[in-house]
């Protein structure tokens, strides 16, 4: 695996892993993550997690 700094593209050009890590983390909390697209109107992306219950509650 290369080290991330090794896979920097430069300016305005991410590595890729940005929607990866954010999916898998999402999906760690049990939530889900949808996103719409069109051309002219870009994209949207929606993430929906669980409530947490509130202190002192069993949950």
């Amino acid at each position: 695996m290369a080290p991330l700094s090794r896979l920097t593209k430069g300016p305005a050009k991410g590595s890729g892993l940005g929607l990866a890590i954010s999916y898998s983390l999402i999906r760690q909390m049990q939530g889900t993550i949808t996103l719409q697209s069109g051309v002219g109107r870009g994209t949207q992306f929606v993430i929906y997690l669980p409530e947490l219950p509130a202190a002192g509650e069993s949950g």
